[in-house]
């Protein structure tokens, strides 16, 4: 049911209205595309990856909140992401054998080592699932309450 309203809803998302974000929300979509981009069960300094993004996050506009949209908070996302030595180090594979590949569930797999992160489309991901997550939240009536002040 609530997935047949978002794909019908799906080309006004992306438009310009603004709504609230906090950093918890920001960080905890950037770590769950990670863990799902990664190769590997999860991304190798998980932890610390998100110290970093949140020391290089600039200050929330409202007790922590950002006041957004998702093109804003897409670009956003992508400069942390890029001042953060720990999540630049996932877009490099491990033996230095990156090479891109087209990679099926019946085909030949290319080994876990020669896969990397594409930090674009974790800053892409993460702001498409805050994004839809504030927009689509059922538990309110109201698409995005602005922080008590």
């Amino acid at each position: 049911m609530a997935t047949e309203r978002i794909m019908q809803d799906m080309p006004d998302i992306w438009d310009e209205q603004e709504f609230y974000v906090s950093i918890g929300e920001i960080a905890g979509a950037v770590a769950g595309c990670a863990v799902r981009q990664s190769p590997y069960p999860y991304p190798e300094g998980l932890s610390e990856a998100m110290r970093q993004l949140y020391l290089v996050m600039p200050s929330g506009d409202i007790d922590g909140f950002y006041l957004t949209t998702y093109k804003s908070l897409r670009t956003m996302l992508f400069i942390a992401i890029m001042a953060c030595p720990t999540i630049r180090a996932w877009n490099e594979s491990k033996n230095g054998n990156a090479k891109m590949a087209i990679v099926t569930r019946d085909g030949p797999q290319q080994h876990q080592d020669d896969d990397f992160i594409d930090l674009d489309a974790l800053a892409r991901n993460a702001a498409q699932q805050v994004t839809v997550a504030v927009k689509y939240d059922t538990t309110d009536a109201s698409p995005s309450p602005a922080p008590a002040q």
